[in-house]
């Protein structure tokens, strides 16, 4: 039953379909573990289930066991199950502002981890639009943060792929880069990324500075 205690098979649930574990973000294990009264995960049924998966983790007692099979005799391999409490989508919100207020008090959510998460609360239909994503997720934050994590959300799809790791950008850098984007700066940069040869962000930083320079003066 919806927001009752279920066991669940670890391995139809995606980790990553809100937030992502990226191997260099400040987001490791127990993020979210204070989140969550008791030691059940938080998860909800995806929107389009796949094969593979069938839940979206929220939050919960992080990570889920890297070895998601037992194996019971000679019966073959049977998947873990663990302790989760599934919410109905109209629940979720709820449970998703308590894990961002707490990640972000830590400083472990940078700024397009916010833009991912929003981008990704309205593919699996728990919004209809960045707008009331925001809205909802952020309820404490002024106008200008608004409009700022909106732009986030709207700029993740357009790097995402082309930048080594977007994570490790701050918001000055990711505001300076998306304002080139939306200047028509955008073929541009990606070819620059793709040609530079550059595999870090410092490295794919400096390469992007007379670029974002030029678009910078072209707005002037």
């Amino acid at each position: 039953m919806p927001n009752q205690i279920q066991y669940i098979p670890v391995t139809e649930i995606d980790e990553e379909v809100l937030f992502r574990r990226f191997p260099s973000s400040q987001m490791q294990e127990g993020t979210f573990n204070g989140v969550c009264a008791g030691k059940a995960l938080h998860v909800f049924e995806l929107s389009r289930p796949s094969r593979r998966y069938r839940y979206g983790l929220i939050c919960g007692q992080a990570p889920i066991p890297a070895n998601r099979h037992t194996k019971p005799g000679n019966s073959g391999h049977k998947p873990n199950k663990m302790a989760a409490i599934v919410h109905e989508s109209c629940s979720v919100p709820n449970v998703l502002r308590e894990a961002i207020k707490t990640a972000e008090a830590a400083g472990k959510l940078a700024p397009m981890e916010l833009g991912r998460l929003v981008q990704a609360a309205c593919d699996q239909k728990l919004f209809t639009t960045h707008n009331a994503a925001v809205a909802s997720l952020f309820p404490d934050a002024n106008a200008r943060r608004r409009c700022n994590i909106r732009k986030f959300a709207q700029f993740h799809d357009l790097v995402d792929g082309v930048l080594a790791r977007p994570e490790a950008m701050n918001q000055t850098q990711v505001l300076r880069l998306e304002a080139a984007f939306r200047k028509g700066f955008g073929t541009r940069i990606r070819t620059l990324l793709q040609e530079s040869g550059a595999t870090q962000p410092r490295g794919q930083w400096e390469a992007l500075l007379p670029i974002l320079a030029e678009a910078e003066q072209k707005a002037a």
